[in-house]
């Protein structure tokens, strides 16, 4: 985020800090140590008064997107392919039991859609993806989430966290497959991740992908 210039020089510093995911008590130290002005009469700065701020800033945030015509919808995500699966379990996919376990919300498996979607081309090509942190936070979409780095980490966390677990017959051999559904690294300019290669294999199957589609929008 490049805050504009009309806006006080400590809520410039405190949506830069915001972005970044820093905490209210983070916030308030960095700003004590950048001796940046405080807002007012107010001497110096504490998590309350960086609570405060933020509430301004998003007060003035939410005025100038009121300002704004309104952005057009995002694009439908593209249907996935249906390249022939190369080995692995594809030939007998009615008989694969597919769950996923762990820790993830139902927000988490949009982003888990929305990033798989994003490098759907290139999944075969690049072992590691790269997107921008702004359009990765983009990937947000529960109505009551921010949408903002330490959201997103917090979401890539449970996503890491949990695991698909395969089982079931296929290519006439029994099949055992347990991965976690994406690894991921942040920076405070973009988003590093990777699908396991276990899973590329599950998402390259028409069926069992839409069988993972199901269990994360299942989830409640």
């Amino acid at each position: 985020m490049n805050p504009p210039p009309e806006l006080h020089p400590a809520l410039q510093r405190i949506a830069v800090l915001r972005d970044a995911g820093h905490s209210l008590r983070a916030m308030a130290d960095i700003l004590e140590a950048e001796a940046v002005p405080p807002i007012g009469r107010a001497k110096g700065w504490n998590h309350v008064r960086v609570q405060a701020a933020l509430q301004q800033l998003e007060a003035w945030e939410a005025e100038q997107a009121a300002k704004k015509p309104a952005p057009p919808p995002p694009p439908a995500a593209p249907a996935p392919q249906q390249p022939p699966a190369r080995g692995g379990p594809a030939d007998t996919s009615s008989k694969m039991d597919v769950k996923i376990q762990g820790a993830w919300l139902k927000h988490d498996g949009l982003l888990w859609e929305f990033l798989l979607h994003q490098v759907w081309d290139k999944l075969e090509a690049e072992r590691s993806h790269t997107l921008p942190l702004r359009e990765a936070v983009g990937g947000l979409r529960g109505r009551s989430q921010r949408r903002d780095r330490a959201t997103l980490c917090e979401a890539l966390d449970r996503l890491a966290r949990s695991c698909v677990i395969i089982k079931g017959a296929g290519g006439g051999r029994l099949v055992n497959i347990t991965t976690a559904l994406i690894s991921s690294a942040t920076t405070e300019a973009a988003l590093h991740f990777q699908f396991p290669d276990p899973l590329l294999k599950v998402v390259k199957i028409p069926q069992q992908y839409v069988q993972l589609q199901e269990l994360l929008a299942a989830k409640s």
